[in-house]
């Protein structure tokens, strides 16, 4: 489903490779939301910082997956 994902961002994806390009993307954006649900999950039982550290480190590796991604499959960011 390489539609999901604007048309500038796989527009020099190979089209054997937008299966991978995709699978690889959505491993990233699927990281970058588990970090969010487990934030409000942690911040609301325990009121602690620990939730933040947990999102930033969960949208940090979903971010370097994503752009690893767009730089392996795509020969750049755009």
């Amino acid at each position: 489903m390489v539609d999901l994902i604007h048309s500038y961002h796989y527009k020099r994806v190979a089209e054997e490779n937008k299966r991978a390009y995709s699978a690889a993307m959505g491993k990233g954006i699927l990281l970058m939301g588990i970090g969010v649900l487990l934030t409000g999950m942690i911040n609301y039982a325990t009121g602690t910082v620990y939730g933040w550290i947990c999102f930033t480190l969960f949208f940090i590796f979903g971010l370097i997956l994503v752009m690893r991604a767009q730089n392996i499959f795509n020969g750049g960011l755009f």
